[in-house]
């Protein structure tokens, strides 16, 4: 039926996915309603990049979650306009420098990441750190709950982002978190990875403190035991 469909869409001229014109112009038409009219935006078939100074702190974050949400009517139903969605914004130097506000967790081979980034860059580094813990099968699915704040980062915010989720991907179960520069860790995991963990955490970290390490080593048929930092 749902090849039908298609070849039936395909005789009527109509694409089973959005043009490129389609996702600009839907698009822009969401952004603007959303008053984002600021977000200035490249697209490549449906690849789209945002760009432009946010008025205001949050900006930026709303423009990209905008973007992503926002579906496009095709010959096949409605789908997503954007494959991917990426983003470069201005800073204000008024603003001042922020640190992320970060909290982790990890349970059932799911990593979530929730709070707040100072920019694309930091967001874009956990996905990369997540992904390569999903190719290497330490973990099944990432969950990004990033926002962007829009403000310049701390110097080494987007590399100690990354080290953390690198982190985390090797843990079976647990959490972490990241406030004011203050770095927690707490996870259970295999024998194998507490080695592993240390060494990504090894001080100095490239901003930031790790104030706590707790890691609980998890062995089959025996209990736990904590290992200290």
């Amino acid at each position: 039926m749902r090849l039908g469909v298609f070849f039936a869409a395909a005789l009527l001229g109509c694409s089973a996915a959005p043009s490129e014109d389609e996702v600009r112009s839907t698009l822009r038409s969401e952004l603007d309603a959303a008053g984002l009219d600021w977000v200035e935006m490249e697209v490549e078939n449906r690849a789209v990049r945002l760009g432009g100074l946010p008025p205001a702190l949050g900006g930026g974050g709303l423009a990209v979650r905008t973007a992503e949400e926002t579906m496009c009517r095709t010959a096949l139903g409605i789908m997503p306009c954007a494959t991917t969605v990426s983003a470069d914004f201005g800073t204000s130097l008024a603003d001042g420098e922020a640190w992320p506000r970060l909290e982790a967790t990890v349970a059932l081979g799911v990593l979530t990441l929730r709070g707040t980034v100072p920019d694309d860059a930091s967001r874009l580094s956990a996905r990369d750190a997540a992904s390569e813990g999903i190719r290497e099968e330490r973990i099944e699915r990432y969950v990004d709950g990033l926002v962007i704040e829009d403000v310049l980062p701390r110097p080494g915010s987007q590399a100690l982002v990354k080290r953390l989720t690198r982190a985390l991907t090797h843990c079976r179960d647990g959490g972490a978190s990241i406030v004011g520069g203050d770095v927690k860790v707490a996870c259970r995991l295999a024998p194998a990875e507490i080695i592993a963990v240390r060494v990504i955490l090894a001080s100095p970290l490239p901003a930031g403190v790790l104030v706590e390490l707790d890691l609980v080593e998890a062995v089959a048929g025996e209990g736990r035991s904590t290992v200290s930092r």
